[in-house]
């Protein structure tokens, strides 16, 4: 039995597989492909090219605008964030409507940015251009690979617990924090948490972020599979 994560095995477990018969495959993405782009491109350049302001708190959402997702979330929570942050939300989807009536009502067109489709080529430049990350998702969310992926671009990262990445990815104060799914209050005390900290703090939890990613890689994924073959 191959697992990705913590949760995966003990769901194998309790339906009674042995320990003996569990083989950690990671669940991963091509870590290589994405540091290639954070080796090649600046902060500065990523963010001219996105026409992203350069004097701002980037906070960085990436997934489809869906129920499952909670976009909602996170445009709720910065609302008592200051002005020096802007939130970009990377994708579309049906509750792109929602979220438009939300920040006008709110007043929040100029903290908040709706990109539309990004085709995935281009989304290494979001990832480089921002400062922290967050995934708010709730049930469905088996993983998160966005979580991965911004990883590797040192980003300090934010998950909600339901998200099965959240328990194998972040350790909480160390690359990041993890909240219940759904409490706006408790993820903007985090959000604010993070504004608090120094450069060189948020440094280190971006370097910790690239650090743990290393243990999920295709290369564990080979490893895993290789034990098959030569046990």
């Amino acid at each position: 039995f191959l697992y990705i994560g913590t949760q995966n095995k003990l769901f194998y477990k309790q339906l009674g597989v042995k320990e003996s018969k569990l083989i950690f495959t990671p669940y991963a993405v091509d870590n290589l492909r994405f540091r290639q782009t954070d080796q090649q491109i600046t902060v500065t350049d990523a963010r001219k090219e996105l026409d992203l302001p350069s004097d701002k708190i980037i906070i960085l959402y990436s997934g489809k605008y869906i129920s499952k997702k909670r976009p909602l979330d996170l445009v709720k929570a910065i609302q008592p964030l200051p002005p020096n942050v802007l939130t970009v939300l990377v994708g579309d989807g049906e509750l792109r409507p929602d979220l438009e009536d939300f920040i006008r009502e709110h007043k929040l067109q100029d903290r908040v940015r709706l990109t539309g489709f990004v085709n995935q080529s281009k989304i290494p430049l979001y990832y480089k251009a921002a400062d922290l990350f967050v995934m708010c998702s709730g049930l469905g969310e088996t993983w998160g690979l966005s979580v991965n992926e911004a990883m590797n671009f040192s980003l300090p990262v934010v998950v909600s617990e339901t998200c099965g990445s959240s328990y194998d990815l972040v350790v909480p104060g160390v690359n990041g924090w993890t909240f219940p799914t759904g409490d706006i209050q408790q993820l903007t005390r985090i959000l604010t948490d993070f504004l608090a900290l120094s450069p060189a703090q948020k440094a280190q939890m971006g370097a910790a972020s690239r650090k743990r990613i290393d243990e999920f890689s295709y290369r564990q994924i080979i490893n895993g599979l290789q034990q098959l073959m030569h046990p």
